[in-house]
């Protein structure tokens, strides 16, 4: 009697530990495909940074042939759209 119910407790240990490896493996799937639509959206967001900035960059030279704004604020403001860019990549 005694070995039918240690084979009755693997069985049901069995099935617990398939329920809870599914459950697990489902989890890691899960974390996988988040990670991979984050890395698939990061070169998006830098594409649109980069686009801005240089619509940036079009718009100061603008301001820079207008004569609104002279030569040196300009270097100073493509130094600041460099300093932003770097640590976003």
């Amino acid at each position: 009697v005694l070995c039918l119910m240690i084979l009755v407790k693997v069985n049901s240990a069995e099935a617990c530990e398939m329920k809870r490896f599914q459950k697990f493996a489902q989890d890691d799937l899960r974390k996988c495909l988040k990670k991979k639509k984050m890395k698939a959206a990061i070169p998006l967001g830098i594409q649109f940074l980069y686009l801005g900035g240089f619509s940036l960059f079009c718009i100061g030279s603008l301001l820079v042939t207008s004569g609104t704004i002279d030569g040196s604020r300009m270097v100073s403001f493509v130094m600041c759209l460099f300093l932003l860019v770097e640590p976003i990549q």
